[in-house]
């Protein structure tokens, strides 16, 4: 009888692994910042030191009077064309409006004209 054997690892194994990954990880932050002598605490320091200024830049952008002033005239031109094209589009309903109202009074013309023929064929019969 042959029977088979599935391979077990020992929580060693897995404790290895996990070392091994760890090293390999610090090597490659070391690696990667031997050449710079910053810690990591002073490039917090200068990330949180230069936020105020960013912040500022960013506000000074959003109160510029350019922007509102742009803001404004993009506004104004798009309620222009808007305006216009609901011009448009009322006059094109207006017009088929009217085409209809003629047709209608043409059908009811003619059919009026066909109802009296019919009578009056009718009466002479």
């Amino acid at each position: 009888m042959s029977t088979t054997t599935s391979p077990h690892r020992s929580p060693g194994n897995a404790l290895l692994t996990l070392l091994i990954i760890a090293i390999i990880i610090v090597g490659g932050i070391w690696l990667l910042n031997r050449h710079s002598h910053e810690t990591v605490g002073d490039r917090i320091g200068n990330a949180i030191d230069a936020a105020p200024a960013k912040f500022d830049d960013a506000a000074d952008e959003l109160t510029d009077k350019d922007t509102y002033r742009k803001t404004g005239d993009q506004l104004q031109d798009a309620g222009a064309a808007a305006s216009s094209a609901l011009s448009k589009a009322g006059a094109a309903t207006s017009q088929a409006i009217s085409q209809t109202s003629a047709d209608l009074k043409a059908a009811a013309d003619k059919q009026k004209e066909q109802n009296a023929e019919a009578s009056s064929s009718k009466a002479n019969n």
